[in-house]
């Protein structure tokens, strides 16, 4: 009895892993079946976006106390990152006659701010020095502290962070929006940070005490993204799109649960709407009170999104239809929390530039948040006055004489212009 349990056990071993060889063969014409990029092709003129999403899909994060994570370096043709996990960021032509101490910037927010899309020169900080250093009469510094999916939380940390080692600017920029709602309707919580669920399974795996659960994670992993899981995940979807999707929603909110978070509500919710909002005023108060203490600047920039765009070009209106059937209710979440934003940002002094795009049938985004170096160049247009400003306050503060500051208008022209070159 015993050797037929054990050929029968191996018996079924060999079942399982040539049917996963099986999958995995087919997985070209199922799961595997690449879609590409399809911003390659609706962006023909930015000829670096295939190559960007080659080095971002290759692309590492690593464990960072309170902050969850930093970039790994990275040494590419478009996209750097140094050793500190920031992106590189454009600087003016050293010159050996400057003997003022640099105007210093910071600039926090998430993927947007790091440059999806966008090679080193042309992220929103970069064309932001450009601007700035155009008239050279006052020098500036401009880095670029975006992460990759950080809300506003985890970016006040950051701040925090580099104000005790004693890294303190003259000026602080946010710009958010994006992730602070999306994570809010992620975890059905305002103020907490992408998977979350994630997070709280992982937490005190390693204690001898959940080796059980340990071991019950592992087996579920390795089945559930073995080529079988996936292949019976993409005919569920293909066939059973329904059933698929209640039986993703019951374990959700199970592990929502688990988790001490409410259960997904199936629809968009206003008061975690107000949430999220709520949660990123706090913040931008936290983060003025930091800047009376050590003695910056602050401005905070409320980002556009895709569900704010009026005139949508024929791919961006596909990008909608796509996300509304992949996450149902997020783009009615996001235009609730926008609207709330309207109404209450201007008291708190939250820049809103979410109807920068209003009258423009141009196309800018590659999904909804995301736009391409011409989108960057439009929005860093609409910042570059409160910017500018807050420079000017800064030399007058630090009383450098006979200084200015003029700036440049930076434009799609100029974004295509230099692409060109």
């Amino acid at each position: 009895m015993f050797v037929i349990a054990w050929l029968q056990l191996g018996l079924l071993l060999l079942y399982l892993v040539i049917l996963d060889l099986v999958c995995l063969g087919v997985a070209p014409l199922t799961y595997g079946r690449s879609e590409g990029f399809p911003a390659v092709r609706a962006y023909p003129e930015d000829f670096w976006l295939a190559d960007f999403y080659a080095v971002q899909s290759a692309m590492t994060s690593r464990w960072h106390p309170y902050l969850y994570f930093l970039t790994n370096p990275v040494k590419s043709r478009w996209v750097n990152v140094d050793d500190r996990g920031l992106r590189a960021t454009w600087k003016p032509p050293e010159s050996g006659g400057k003997t003022v101490k640099p105007v210093r910037i910071f600039v926090f927010g998430g993927s947007t701010i790091f440059g999806d899309n966008a090679r080193d020169d042309y992220t929103i900080p970069s064309l932001i020095a450009k601007a700035l250093n155009a008239e050279e009469d006052i020098p500036i510094e401009v880095t670029n502290l975006g992460q990759e999916g950080f809300c506003s939380t985890q970016e006040v940390i950051f701040l925090l962070s580099q104000l005790r080692q004693g890294n303190i600017p003259d000026l602080v920029i946010f710009y958010d929006g994006i992730n602070d709602v999306a994570t809010a309707f992620e975890n059905h919580a305002p103020g907490l940070t992408y998977d979350e669920l994630s997070r709280s399974r992982e937490f005190d795996l390693l204690n001898p005490a959940n080796r059980l659960r340990l071991s019950e994670l592992a087996v579920y992993n390795m089945l559930r993204f073995s080529s079988v899981g996936l292949t019976a995940e993409w005919l569920g979807e293909h066939t059973l799109s329904s059933t698929v999707s209640r039986i993703k929603l019951a374990l959700a909110n199970k592990r929502f649960r688990q988790a001490g978070l409410p259960p997904q509500a199936g629809k968009a919710d206003l008061d975690l709407a107000a949430g999220a909002i709520n949660t990123y005023l706090f913040n931008a108060k936290a983060v003025r009170a930091m800047a009376t203490r050590f003695g910056f600047r602050t401005l905070f920039f409320w980002q556009p999104v895709i569900t704010e765009k009026k005139t949508l070009s024929s791919f961006e209106q596909s990008l909608e239809q796509e996300a509304e059937h992949n996450t149902p209710g997020l783009s009615a979440f996001f235009q609730q929390a926008y609207a709330i934003m309207r109404e209450v940002g201007p008291k708190s002094k939250i820049i809103d530039l979410s109807g920068v795009f209003t009258g423009d049938r141009r196309s800018y985004y590659t999904d909804g948040a995301h736009l391409v170096e011409a989108g960057n160049a439009v929005v860093v247009k609409a910042m570059l006055p409160r910017v500018a400003a807050a420079v000017e306050e800064v030399a007058n503060t630090r009383k450098i004489p006979g200084r200015s500051i003029r700036v440049r208008e930076t434009n799609r022209t100029e974004v295509s212009a230099s692409a060109a070159n």
